[in-house]
């Protein structure tokens, strides 16, 4: 059980490494568009994704605790 907590563990850390590389190659993105875009639509753009990036995460944790509950039983 201890090598499967720890395979879980491994795995949230690489699936927060790799959202976390989205996160920078996305803010590098609007940096390139910046100059065609004004800075209240850069924003709200940024805004957007933030909250659907931020949204992701929370399933994929509550998908994780879910079938942690479901072993655990």
């Amino acid at each position: 059980q201890d090598a499967r907590s720890e395979e879980e563990a491994r795995g949230m850390k690489d699936y927060f490494k790799k959202l976390l590389q989205k996160v920078i190659n996305k803010i590098k993105s609007f940096r390139k568009k910046q100059e065609a875009r004004s800075e209240e639509e850069e924003a709200r753009g940024l805004k957007d994704y933030f909250k659907k990036l931020l949204q992701k995460a929370i399933n994929k944790i509550k998908s994780l605790r879910n079938k942690q509950d479901a072993r655990s039983e």
